[in-house]
């Protein structure tokens, strides 16, 4: 397994989400993909929120391509929404990683790696 690439993606505000999208990758390559939350803390540590607001944080793929045998990329695939944190991609062209936040900070990992 080699490493493509390792990325840190980060949400603030009361209600954001951000997202990061892999440039093309080569034609050929099966990946694995993963993504984790590393970092939540709430707006009130900034000192931009109420200490007792509620809040939350999420990290999770939100869809990839893969190259058909044309050449062109596929239509973007969905997976488990919330729920799709690792992915393996036959031929995979993009992953497009996500983190939501609402009334907080969150900093996610992501991680694409070639078999």
């Amino acid at each position: 397994m080699d490493i493509i690439g390792s990325y840190w993606i980060e949400a603030i505000g009361l209600s954001v989400t951000c997202t990061y999208t892999t440039d093309p990758l080569a034609p050929g390559n099966n990946v694995y993909a993963n993504v984790s939350l590393s970092w939540v803390d709430t707006l009130a540590t900034l000192g931009l929120g109420s200490p007792n607001a509620m809040f939350s944080a999420s990290a999770f793929i939100q869809s990839w391509t893969f190259y058909e045998p044309d050449g062109s990329q596929s239509p973007q695939q969905y997976g488990n929404g919330l729920y799709q944190n690792a992915v393996f991609v036959n031929n995979c062209a993009t992953i497009t990683f996500a983190v939501i936040v609402a009334q907080a900070v969150g900093m996610a990992q992501a991680n694409v790696f070639t078999l």
